[in-house]
């Protein structure tokens, strides 16, 4: 709790926890102003990324299984614009990539749910001098989902974007998977009009 002493008011500013919920309200009584402060504003996650004469800044929001990604991004220290978007429980990484040799940088977040699956997701972007585009990222197939119960870990390496979770087999406990490790690449590439992480080399 801050206290700020005003010339006409005493201002009391805090922030009133009520499960999830979003509170911003005023009362006034004898004088006294209480603020309670939107917890949607409060920082979780924040990195800051550069490539050659860009800067990102990706945070995302304190509370929620749902939270909101923002991405301010800068060029030349000028201010461009900010992308925000909604993610399913919370950042875990972000990583900066030119999977596709363009010099066009691309920016990857990764996320992960609550609860015993952690399924993890990448939400991705490549930005051009004078727009950007959102990268998706192809399915699971129904061979590659054989054992798959969450636990996604990924990384930009080598031009690649790879991904591995552990293999459950029938009886595994949650956090005992017995089936060894599902490793998948990534490539980028043109689906049509769309950028997809394309599935380039599993490894069964």
């Amino acid at each position: 709790m801050t206290l700020k002493l005003c010339p006409k008011h005493t201002t009391l500013n805090f922030i009133l926890y009520k499960g999830q919920n979003l509170i911003k309200n005023y009362l006034v009584a004898y004088g006294i102003i209480f603020l309670f402060t939107n917890t949607a504003n409060l920082v979780r996650f924040q990195k800051i990324l550069r490539f050659e004469n860009y800067r990102f800044d990706v945070t995302t929001t304190e509370w929620g299984a749902v939270r909101e990604l923002n991405i301010r991004v800068f060029r030349d220290g000028q201010y461009l614009l900010n992308i925000k978007q909604k993610i399913d429980g919370y950042a875990t990484n972000t990583q900066l990539g030119d999977l596709n040799h363009n010099g066009s940088p691309e920016v990857y977040v990764y996320s992960s749910t609550y609860g015993s699956g952690s399924f993890g997701k990448v939400i991705g972007f490549e930005f051009y001098p004078s727009n950007f585009g959102a990268i998706k990222t192809e399915a699971l197939s129904p061979k590659l989902k054989i054992g798959y119960m969450g636990h996604d870990a990924f990384e930009v390496k080598d031009f690649q974007m790879v991904r591995k979770f552990p293999i459950y087999k029938a009886g595994d406990a949650n956090a005992q998977a017995t089936g060894g490790t599902q490793s998948i690449y990534y490539d980028l590439r043109y689906v049509g009009n769309d950028l997809y992480l394309k599935v380039l080399k599993p490894n069964y």
